[in-house]
């Protein structure tokens, strides 16, 4: 209820009667009014900027791509926009001033995931893509090169995450396939078969009961969860690939208490 009234206010504003075809929020306040941004993108080839919490339009691009938008993110530091389009290519955006920043060119097919890793004041800061030619581009925002081309999946490329220390980067598909990579290298590490078609994968660190009772809690641990065709989240040990039963799972850890995934 919540999601489809928040997306008629917005379109409202816009009087934009195009179909959305993707969405993002920024993750920390970044707007005048510090409640950060909302980016919504339509058939239209048209890319709004909302500021929040007023749903004020901040920004207007009348055609942001020469095909539809298909994914977006933010950045963590709610700054910057990612937008993939059907014809593979990537652009960032800045969110304040609304114009683009990057054009990203290299994908064969329909951009399907991105996921941004910036960190250390703008020292690391990079792009991941990924698309239907399943492949999955590592592009550096400073130099705009990209680093690597990461091959391993035999489906389109639904899902991409980034750990915090930039170290690990994982990517799921449709190929019912969870790949863990080195992003530094750009070297495959292990692959985590899942047993269905993957549409929305992520990161989350959780404590893990080491036994019964209270008091029980082992090491903190990163998860990754899925989402797919069996119509349920589940969750994987990244460090060993085993499923964890959502029982075991005793709290997360800092601020995240939620995974959010919208399709």
């Amino acid at each position: 209820m919540f999601s489809s009234i928040f997306l008629y206010q917005a379109n409202a504003v816009a009087q934009d009667t195009s179909a959305v075809t993707t969405l993002t929020i920024t993750p920390s306040p970044a707007s005048p009014l510090s409640g950060g941004y909302l980016l919504t993108a339509t058939r239209s080839l048209a890319l709004q900027i909302y500021s929040l919490p007023s749903l004020a339009l901040h920004r207007s691009i009348p055609k942001a791509h020469e095909a539809p938008i298909i994914t977006c993110a933010s950045d963590p530091t709610g700054t910057l926009f990612a937008t993939g389009a059907a014809d593979g290519i990537v652009k960032v955006w800045d969110a304040n001033k609304g114009h683009c920043t990057h054009v990203f060119k290299g994908h064969g097919g329909v951009i399907s995931a991105l996921v941004f890793d910036i960190a250390d004041g703008g020292k690391r800061a990079r792009l991941v893509s990924g698309a239907d030619d399943c492949k999955i581009r590592v592009w550096d925002l400073r130099t705009r090169e990209c680093l690597h081309v990461l091959d391993g999946h035999v489906s389109v490329v639904r899902g991409l995450d980034v750990t915090p220390d930039g170290n690990t980067l994982v990517s799921g598909g449709r190929d019912k396939v969870v790949n863990v990579w080195d992003l530094d290298r750009g070297v495959l590490r292990r692959t985590l078969p899942v047993f269905e078609t993957l549409e929305a994968i992520g990161l989350v660190e959780v404590a893990v009961e080491k036994g019964k009772g209270k008091g029980k809690e082992g090491e903190i641990k990163w998860v990754v969860f899925s989402g797919g065709d069996k119509g349920i989240v589940r969750l994987w040990d990244l460090a060993t690939g085993e499923p964890l039963d959502g029982k075991k799972v005793a709290r997360t850890t800092g601020k995240t208490h939620e995974i959010l995934d919208v399709m």
